[in-house]
């Protein structure tokens, strides 16, 4: 992992969840997590969300306000309930480990598609 050409240069054929949506068609379940970028990867798959065309989505959320690694919460709640989404569980919650202080760091909440 995040390992890099020793060149420093490193070529990566990147794709869309839309463009994969005209090949697969519905999605029932998709995981996002690309450490920090998961709003990046909704961006591209803007067609599918609207279209309701993924059933559920679980992404890596920050929990803290000082976390700046991750996606904040509220940005993917709202987000997704602009495109007809209800939050429906979280998973995976995991404390502050860098400074050891007593909060949630980050969660993996999962959207669902509302019917």
């Amino acid at each position: 992992m995040f390992q890099i050409d020793p060149s420093g240069n490193e070529e990566v054929k990147v794709s869309t969840v839309d463009h994969w949506g005209g090949v697969v068609g519905h999605v029932d379940f998709m995981k996002i997590d690309t450490e920090g970028h998961d709003f990046e990867v909704l961006k591209g798959a803007e067609k599918m969300l609207r279209e309701k065309r993924i059933t559920a989505i679980q992404v890596e959320a920050g929990m803290y306000p000082g976390n700046n690694c991750h996606v904040p919460l509220e940005t993917f709640k709202s987000h997704f309930e602009e495109r007809g989404y209800l939050l429906f569980g979280f998973y995976d919650q995991v404390e502050e480990f860098f400074t050891n202080e007593q909060h949630l760091r980050r969660t993996n909440p999962v959207f669902v598609v509302r019917r």
